[in-house]
């Protein structure tokens, strides 16, 4: 049995009335919002409020912002978890959306776009709590040469006959995690994940817990509150340097 993909206290859905300044795509019927340009590139994958959920979009821009080319694909296919449903059904859900077999073939689009238009010689990937299931799976791939982990979920590899460790294993680039406060021990400072990984990159992993945040709160965390901003902030300009650090 898997743990549970958000943990109780969890940040809840949140509509935001932030603009987005990107452009939509479609590959072979896989639609993508995408944004900058350049031969560097970050592949996005979002929460369980999918595509068009929380702060993911706006997050996006200024990921492009930074000099890259963004892509976030819509693994989901115009799927999300409903704003107003509770968890308690969510890992049945989850179920429908296997890496092997389902996810992976819209990353393989999207590769060959990312090839098609020059924007393949450094290629990272960020993913936000399901999302990171996607991250460690993607970075198998020699191609990718950093990941990033915001409150991460990979446990929900346990549906599929996986598990976060066992994912820790065949990852072959340095990683970065940023644990909320409810988070699985496992994402943190002396746990098995974070020990798998430092075995093989060091200093290169980088780990920080956010004790006082609830789990989803760089996508979807209420910025109106200041403390809650000033996390937000902190986080995402630790992903920046990041990617700029392995890309």
């Amino acid at each position: 049995m898997a743990d549970k993909c958000c943990p109780d206290g969890s940040a809840p859905a949140l509509v935001t009335s932030q603009s987005s300044s990107g452009k939509e795509i479609h590959l072979d019927g896989l639609k993508c919002y995408t944004n900058g340009c350049g031969k560097k590139s970050v592949i996005v994958f979002y929460d369980i409020f999918g595509y068009d959920g929380g702060r993911t979009k706006q997050i996006c821009d200024q990921i492009a912002n930074e000099g890259y080319y963004v892509i976030l694909p819509d693994i989901y296919h115009g799927d999300a978890w409903p704003a107003d449903k509770p968890f308690d059904t969510l890992m049945d859900w989850v179920k429908n959306f296997p890496y092997i077999g389902l996810i992976k073939n819209d990353v393989t689009k999207v590769l060959d776009h990312l090839q098609k238009q020059g924007s393949d010689e450094s290629i990272g990937c960020l993913g936000f709590c399901a999302g990171a299931y996607s991250v460690f799976h993607l970075c198998q791939n020699e191609k990718v040469k950093c990941g990033a982990s915001c409150h991460p979920s990979v446990q929900i590899a346990g549906l599929f006959g996986e598990s976060p460790e066992g994912l820790a294993e065949e990852v072959k680039s340095p990683q970065l995690l940023y644990s909320a406060g409810g988070d699985l021990d496992t994402y943190k400072s002396d746990g098995e994940v974070v020990k798998i990984l430092q075995k093989k990159f060091g200093d290169k992993i980088i780990v920080r817990e956010f004790p006082e945040m609830a789990h989803g709160w760089v996508s979807r965390g209420d910025i109106s509150d200041p403390k809650i901003a000033d996390q937000v902030k902190q986080a995402l300009d630790g992903v920046f340097k990041f990617f700029a650090d392995n890309l």
